[in-house]
């Protein structure tokens, strides 16, 4: 996921949700992964 969301920033490609969705999304992702707990 989070691969696939910096290759289409990164090449400039249309990423298949709107920038702001995807945001809300990976943040959490991230603070779980980076802290072990979920952001809500």
């Amino acid at each position: 996921m989070v691969e696939r969301s910096l290759f289409s920033a990164f090449t400039h490609t249309r990423p298949a949700v709107p920038e702001e969705r995807l945001l809300e999304t990976l943040v959490p992702v991230f603070m779980g992964v980076i802290y072990g707990r979920a952001q809500g």
